[in-house]
Order: C-alpha cells, then sequence, then structure tokens
C-alpha cells in the first residue's frame, strides 16, 4: 500500500511504496520533482508532464530516487489539498511528540524514535530550532 509522504520524509523510507505530490521541475530520462520540502528525480518518465505540470508520482524509494510504478497530472487544486493534508499530519505527530515528552515528564531520542519512528527525529530538531523543547542532557529532552 502506498502512503503518502512530503519528499523530505519519503528520501529516508527505502524499499517502500510511497506517494508524493510535487511540481515538474526537470525533465530529462527522468522527472526532478519538488514539493517545497526537496527534490527528487523519478525514474523511468512514465507520464508526459512538463515542466511547471503538478504531478502525483506512486512508486518505490531507492537512494535519492523514486522507481515509478505511476505517474500522473493532477490540478493546483489537488496539490494544495494533499500538500495540506501532509503539513496536517506533521503538525499531528509533532503535537504527539510534544505530548510524549511532557506525559512523561522528558524522554530520550531512543524513547522517542521508538514510539513514533525515524521520522520523529525531524520533528525533535525543529521543535529544538522553535523553542518548545531543551535538551537536558545529550540526547535527553524536556519541554519547555
Amino acid at each position: 500500500m502506498y502512503k503518502l509522504y512530503p519528499i523530505e520524509v519519503a528520501k529516508n523510507k527505502i524499499g517502500e511504496k510511497v506517494l508524493i505530490a510535487g511540481i515538474c521541475i526537470e525533465r530529462n530520462d527522468y522527472i526532478l520533482i519538488d514539493d517545497g520540502t526537496e527534490t527528487i528525480k523519478c525514474y523511468p518518465r512514465k507520464a508526459d508532464v512538463d515542466i511547471g505540470d503538478y504531478v502525483l508520482v506512486a512508486g518505490k524509494v531507492g537512494e535519492d530516487i523514486i522507481f515509478v510504478d505511476g505517474m500522473g497530472k493532477i490540478s493546483k487544486q489537488l496539490y494544495e489539498y494533499l500538500k495540506e493534508h501532509i503539513e496536517q499530519e506533521d503538525r499531528d505527530l509533532r503535537n504527539k511528540i510534544l505530548e510524549y515528552i511532557d506525559i512523561n515528564d522528558g524522554a530520550t531520542l531512543e524513547q522517542i524514535v521508538k514510539v513514533f519512528g525515524e521520522e520523529a527525529k525531524k520533528h525533535i530538531q525543529k521543535l529544538l530550532a522553535r523553542g518548545e523543547i531543551y535538551e537536558y542532557e545529550p540526547g535527553k529532552f524536556k519541554k519547555i
């Protein structure tokens, strides 16, 4: 089953089937897709898309590439809807991580990753940068 991810997360899902929505910014033997978080090459090019087209890609993640199972143009409205859906899931996960840290009066990175997966590392960095949590010991975090 395919799951929708932003490219920055999808790149870490090597071997998994993913969906990504983005804009075609380059066309060669591959198509380069940008979703605002990162870019990724999609190969082989299975759809006739032009630079500037909004696309939805289904495929298996390799090292900095998606091996395309299917690809097609989508409307700007659908792209914006999918992007908002991803951002909402991101906010939900971030809030769950914050709640977990708060309820447990702190947590280690290892505990957080065990509960929420590798994707949690990205959120920890964002929470630190925003000043919502702090690292009171190496690898141990508390909510501010």
